[in-house]
């Protein structure tokens, strides 16, 4: 809320104040209180249409390989756990990014249908790419999550359906979409002079925050292993 009533001012983040995350999410709930009023609740209830977005794409992605009522399902279960994390509000940046990445792992998906042409897949890729990026820009971990494992995982796969050929198209299409988000968010910076305190904060300030270290990712990885061995194994 603060955010989105600062930018709306004029004052920007890293320039003005510290912001250890990209700046998407502040552009999203200034917008938000641009158009309906200048007051938490508006943040609040816009979260809530979020969560129901959430679960919408979240069911069209399952629905294209599972029974409508399993993904019905699955979907529900899904957000309702998730909504009730105590670490972050309904309207929160994770739920936000979350939601982002989703979407691009839904539209990723059609690349894997049989008989897609090069131009279609340059398309899907391009708009899949587009989204990452969005993620990225709400998110560093998530985004840089999505922004690797689409196109590993959805080129790999078009590689042993279709061949490389397709595999390539897909990926220079999404390649293309993500540079393109960037460099408009990355010209703005410029423009505003805020780069390198955006990249600074971002990447470099935040994460020594919270006193991470080298091998901190590995040895949290196999503590969470000890205690969930069996989803590890699922």
């Amino acid at each position: 809320f603060t955010g989105g009533v600062f930018f709306l001012k004029g004052i920007l983040p890293y320039r003005d104040y510290y912001n250890a995350t990209p700046p998407l999410f502040i552009f999203r709930s200034a917008a938000v209180l641009a158009i309906f009023g200048k007051l938490p609740i508006a943040i609040r209830a816009f979260g809530v249409l979020e969560r129901v977005a959430l679960s919408l794409l979240l069911y069209g992605w399952l629905v294209r390989f599972f029974r409508a009522k399993d993904a019905a399902l699955a979907a529900l279960v899904t957000v309702v756990v998730s909504a009730g994390d105590y670490a972050d509000p309904i309207s929160s940046y994770n739920h936000f990014t979350i939601m982002l990445a989703i979407a691009s792992g839904l539209v990723a998906s059609y690349a894997l249908d049989e008989g897609r042409t090069g131009r279609a897949l340059l398309t899907i890729g391009g708009l899949a790419g587009i989204l990452s990026q969005l993620c990225l820009d709400s998110k560093q971990t998530i985004g840089l999550g999505v922004t690797f494992a689409i196109p590993v995982l959805v080129g790999l796969c078009l590689a042993k359906l279709d061949g490389i050929r397709k595999a390539v198209q897909f990926i220079v299409g999404f390649a293309a979409g993500w540079l393109f988000v960037a460099c408009i968010l990355l010209g703005w910076m410029a423009h505003v002079g805020i780069i390198r305190a955006f990249l600074s904060q971002t990447f470099i300030e935040g994460p020594a925050a919270k006193a991470s270290h080298r091998g901190d990712f590995v040895v949290h990885t196999l503590v969470i292993l000890q205690g969930y061995w069996w989803a590890a194994l699922i």
